[in-house]
């Protein structure tokens, strides 16, 4: 832990295995800016946060998110939370920056098939709330039986999988069909990694 520690710019002095003051006091100030409980205590949650955190820098927006988080100043810098938040956040305005958030979703896929049970936890846990924009194709749609709202589904990556779900009222319903591409924008509710499908729940979904 503590040269994890080390490489996401905390302090905690020499990787001795010792908890340390040093090592407590950095622990404390990574604690306080990912949001979690401050005791100085090391935990699976306080372990996997920080191999997030350690990951997303690896992944393509790391360009991106250098500009809000720079190598220096760490005692600023944004908690693994809004770290996501600034990774996941669309560009508006264009087709182009539509389309480039659109392939998001195949990259958090592959990220997902890469964490441990704790760590998707984790990482699910921050990205609910979240508002995403993206493309995709309905490969299908079901009226729900306890409302008149329609369930949609969408798939994200060209599979004919069942990737991303969500609700519409009737009205917006009638005017969707299979096959058919659509933009939408809409709130993280529920992710899920089962058996290899890496599928998302939204809500509050308006289809531009």
């Amino acid at each position: 832990m503590q040269e994890l520690l080390a490489e996401l710019g905390y302090d905690p002095g020499p990787a001795d295995g010792i908890l340390g003051e040093r090592t407590v006091a950095a622990v404390k100030a990574y604690q306080r800016n990912a949001g979690l409980t401050v005791d100085g205590q090391i935990t699976e949650l306080l372990f996997a946060y920080a191999i997030e955190e350690k990951a997303m820098r690896t992944m393509p927006e790391r360009e991106a998110l250098e500009k809000v988080i720079p190598s220096s100043g760490r005692e600023a810098r944004e908690s693994p939370a809004d770290q996501a938040e600034a990774a996941l956040a669309p560009k508006q305005g264009t087709y182009e920056d539509v389309n480039r958030y659109a392939s998001r979703y195949e990259e958090m896929e592959r990220y997902a098939q890469s964490l441990t049970e704790v760590q998707f936890d984790s990482w699910a846990a921050y990205l609910k709330g979240r508002t995403v924009l993206w493309t995709g194709i309905v490969v299908d749609m079901e009226t729900k039986w306890i409302s008149d709202d329609m369930e949609v589904m969408v798939d994200m990556d060209n599979t004919g999988v069942q990737d991303v779900y969500f609700d519409v009222p009737p009205g917006m319903g009638r005017y969707l069909h299979k096959g058919q591409t659509i933009t939408f924008k809409g709130r993280i509710k529920n992710v899920i990694n089962t058996l290899g499908l890496f599928q998302i729940t939204l809500e509050h979904v308006d289809i531009e």
